[in-house]
Formats: structure tokens, C-alpha cells, sequence
């Protein structure tokens, strides 16, 4: 009789540990597909190698498609980061660094970012990255840190090592505090971008929303 009580007591428990597992299993698929939607054949950058803008839109729609979920999970920011030639007195100034310092950039701070991190090139020369499961400023901020040292790191071209010699603005908008879709996002982050860049140094900048008159 005990033998039987413990042999039933054994099923038991493992019909509720098959139940658990199985459970946390499908929690962790979910949290998966939400942290980094499956967009495999989204087209990039040639010069850059980063993600194109209708990659950037295609891939911040899909994370929306699941907005309450992806809240829950932490939200995500989007940076949009703007880059120009450093002033100095013993050149002419250029509105915008070339199409070569602009790849460095982007390359370096492709191997910064977490996987999960989504990297895209706008059509204005922006670059802009989408970071999941982060909605509070200070993380944010670290990320834009990495933004602005990779474009400080240093070069080697043809056996000499330069530093390139930019300056850098960002401009940040939050999901959910900021925006609950695609374009207004965009429309904060540049927004934020524009603030940052008329402060004359390179800044970062949050979206802060007009007050009420």
C-alpha cells in the first residue's frame, strides 16, 4: 500500500513538473519573438551594412503589432544619431562627414551593440537604433555613450592611425512613455535630434512633449 501511494505520488509530481517546463518554455518563445522579431529578409545599407530606414519601419511595426506585450517587457528606445565634422580653424568646414567615416562608424557600432540591438541607416544619413526592453533615460543614455565613442574611436588608414574627427547629436524618443507608434516615435527622436544640434556641441537630447498651454 505505501508502494503505491509513493509510485502515485511520483506521477504526480512529475505530471507537474512536465506542466511547469512546458509553461516556461512558451513564456521564453514568447519573450524571444517579442525582444527580436524574425524579419530575416529585411534588405540593408550597402555602404554601411547596417538596416535600411524601410527596414528601420518594418521592424519597429512589428515589434508594435504586440504593443501590450512589449510594454510589459520593458518597451524599447529608438536613437537617432547625427554625425558632422568636428569644427577647426585650418580647414573649411563641410556640412556632413563622408560616405566612408560614416561606415566606420556604423561598423564599430554594430560590434558595440547587444544582438538584440537593431542598427538602420535613414535616408537623411542618420543612423538610428532600436533598443529593446530599455524605456528608462538611463539606460538610454549609456547606449548613446557607445553611439558617441564609436565615432571617436581611433583609425588605422593605410598604416597611419587618425581619430575622426566628428561631432555627434542624439536624439532619443521612449516606447510607451513617448509615442505608441512608428512615425511618431521617428517624429520625437528628430525632434529630439534637432534640440541637441542647436545647442552647438554634441549633446545628447530625450523627446520632452510641449507642455499643455
Amino acid at each position: 500500500m505505501n508502494a503505491l501511494v509513493i509510485l502515485g505520488l511520483i506521477f504526480l509530481l512529475g505530471a507537474v513538473l512536465a506542466m511547469f517546463y512546458a509553461r516556461s518554455g512558451q513564456g521564453v518563445v514568447v519573450q524571444a519573438a517579442v525582444t527580436k522579431p524574425d524579419l530575416p529578409s529585411l534588405p540593408r545599407d550597402p555602404v554601411t551594412g547596417a538596416y535600411t530606414f524601410a527596414s528601420l519601419n518594418a521592424h519597429v511595426a512589428e515589434r508594435l503589432k504586440n504593443a501590450d506585450v512589449e510594454a510589459a517587457l520593458g518597451g524599447f528606445a529608438l536613437l537617432l544619431a547625427g554625425f558632422e565634422p568636428a569644427v577647426r580653424a585650418d580647414r573649411e568646414q563641410t556640412p556632413a562627414i563622408d560616405e566612408a567615416d560614416l561606415a566606420r562608424i556604423a561598423k564599430r557600432l554594430a560590434q558595440a551593440l547587444r544582438s538584440s540591438d537593431f542598427l538602420a541607416r535613414t535616408d537623411d544619413g542618420l543612423l538610428a537604433v532600436v533598443v529593446p526592453q530599455v524605456s528608462d533615460r538611463e539606460t538610454a543614455a549609456r547606449v548613446a555613450q557607445k553611439v558617441i565613442e564609436s565615432a571617436r574611436l581611433r583609425d588605422k588608414e593605410e598604416g597611419v592611425s587618425r581619430e575622426l574627427e566628428t561631432t555627434t547629436h542624439i536624439g532619443i524618443s521612449l516606447f510607451p512613455g513617448d509615442a505608441q507608434d512608428v512615425e511618431s516615435l521617428l517624429a520625437d527622436a528628430k525632434q529630439a535630434l534637432d534640440a541637441a544640434r542647436r545647442e552647438g556641441t554634441g549633446s545628447v537630447r530625450f523627446f520632452e512633449a510641449p507642455n499643455p498651454a
